[in-house]
């Protein structure tokens, strides 16, 4: 129970009790205790187990995957980023931190297209280039 004054002069009484839901169960803690186990035995690099990395008779071969999603990021991030140079170099060195930048509070996001919106849009699809035929 508290018995206070309030910085107004009012008296204060009573008490309030606030219950949650834990965010884990006991069955969710000792997964996460399993894995924390499990992740301090393996390569924080490769993610295998030593048993296997240092294993002579194990070969390792490698590949590369291209994501069409994230070549189109990526991209995009460059495009935005010589924009962003340019409208610097219009600025001048000595521009005010104050004025507003095209890239404050810039957000890029993700969003399938239709094949109709894709091409209203003129968006680049990695890998599907439309060439123009010459006349």
């Amino acid at each position: 129970m508290v018995d206070e004054t309030s910085p107004t002069g009012s008296r204060m009484t009573g008490f309030t009790l606030v219950t949650r839901e834990a965010e884990w169960d006991d069955f969710e803690r000792a997964r996460m205790v399993e894995l924390g186990e499990f992740e301090a035995t393996v390569c924080d690099g490769c993610g295998f187990p030593p048993e296997i990395a240092d294993d002579a008779e194990f070969f390792w071969g490698f590949g590369t995957r291209v994501c069409p999603v994230c070549a189109s990021q990526e991209q995009y991030g460059r495009m935005l980023g010589e924009a962003d140079a340019d409208e610097a170099k219009k600025r001048g060195e000595d521009a005010p931190a104050k004025d507003p930048r095209p890239e404050d509070g810039r957000t890029v996001q993700i969003k399938g297209l239709t094949r109709e919106e894709a091409d209203a849009a003129k968006a680049p699809t990695p890998g599907r280039h439309r060439h123009r035929k010459r006349r």
